[in-house]
């Protein structure tokens, strides 16, 4: 089973790459653009965990919560870092207060604090991570939808644009899982 899924996640790669390389760029931001592949799934998953977290902290065991929470975190880590290079390609510049960028700021601090509370204290930490995915929402609601500055374009001119999806969030997702079992391998050693 292992290896169906490493070779999974390989001819994904593979299909996703040669994809990307065919797909004609978008004609305002270039190939620059198809960095978003890559961005929203991991974007997606890592939203997804903070709204998984609470839940998931009530059944499952400390070391699950633990590495959920590491993996978490370097997603969120990635998430920024992608919205940070993709914002430098595209637009020249870093500008901080996008209010992409200051949500997805306040989310890696706040997965980060999450992070650290799980592994000082997990109690506290199931606690937290409720408290976490209301702030989460609250900011989502607060800083995107009313805004009226964004860099983000409404209309994106790529055909078939929704075929990489297809193969990027299964890739994404089962990284995402396999970075999971590491780190919950790494704490039962530890």
């Amino acid at each position: 089973m292992k290896k169906i899924k490493s070779n999974l996640k390989l001819v994904l790669l593979i299909v996703v790459i040669t994809l990307l390389i065919l797909m004609p760029k978008e004609s305002r931001l270039g190939e620059v653009y198809k960095l978003v592949y890559f961005h929203v799934p991991i974007t997606f998953i890592t939203l997804s965990s903070v709204i998984a977290l609470p839940f998931l902290s009530l059944k499952a065991d400390e070391n699950l919560i633990k590495s959920f929470a590491l993996a978490m975190f370097i997603f969120a880590i990635i998430h920024l870092l992608l919205s940070t290079i993709f914002m430098k390609l595209a637009w020249g510049d870093i500008i901080i207060l996008e209010p992409r960028f200051i949500f997805s700021s306040a989310l890696l601090t706040f997965i980060a604090l999450e992070t650290i509370v799980t592994f000082i204290e997990l109690k506290v930490a199931k606690i937290f991570s409720f408290l976490i995915l209301a702030v989460i929402v609250s900011l989502y609601i607060l800083i995107i939808s009313p805004s009226q500055f964004q860099l983000h374009p409404a209309y994106v001119d790529m055909n078939y644009f929704a075929i990489p999806f297809v193969l990027t969030f299964p890739l994404i997702l089962l990284l995402y899982i396999d970075m999971i079992k590491i780190f919950r391998n790494i704490l039962k050693r530890g």
